[in-house]
């Protein structure tokens, strides 16, 4: 029974503790549906193996969860992807999309959200956000017509640091 609680504690509040430090703007994402960044890699059930990829000092491996809800903004979403920062903690999304015609509901519906705060890169079709928490990236390749929106904590070291501490912080016990 101790142990459970202890489980319980640690899935609720060890998300919070992690972004209770970033000042979050009024409907800035924190995460990507239902998982905010930091979400443990064991409380996201129903997944498959995608890929990994080396990153940030470490590898993100990236997961596809089975029955996923793949309509966004009224677009037809080929593929999302949820990268774990060293297979433990969320710290990517990538949204993959097919056609221009989903491209363009997908980001119609981004700015909507997020405001006209972003860059556009000249002579591209990537729109970027750096909020206070969360970094968007959003582009068009027009060679094979699909379109990605990428998502992560911003800055990313801050949010390693921040995760870094934490694990220092609970191996305090062990001494």
């Amino acid at each position: 029974m101790k142990k459970i609680l202890i489980l319980l504690i640690m899935f609720l509040f060890i998300p919070s503790l992690l972004f209770s430090f970033w000042k979050v703007e009024e409907g800035e994402p924190t995460g990507f549906r239902n998982y905010p960044w930091g979400m443990e890699n064991s409380s996201f059930y129903l997944k498959e193996f995608s890929r990994s990829f080396p990153k940030h000092g470490g590898k993100v491996v990236y997961y596809i969860k089975k029955n996923e809800d793949f309509n966004i903004a009224g677009a037809k979403v080929e593929k999302i992807e949820y990268g774990f920062w060293k297979d433990e903690v969320l710290c990517e999304v990538l949204i993959t999309v097919k056609g221009k015609e989903n491209f363009e509901r997908i980001k119609r519906a981004l700015i909507e959200k997020f405001g006209k705060g972003y860059s556009q890169i000249p002579g591209t079709n990537r729109i970027t956000w750096k909020g206070k928490t969360t970094y968007l990236s959003l582009d068009f390749e027009e060679s094979n017509q699909k379109g990605y929106l990428f998502m992560s904590p911003y800055p990313m070291s801050k949010f390693i640091s921040m995760y870094e501490n934490n694990i220092a912080k609970k191996g305090v016990k062990d001494f």
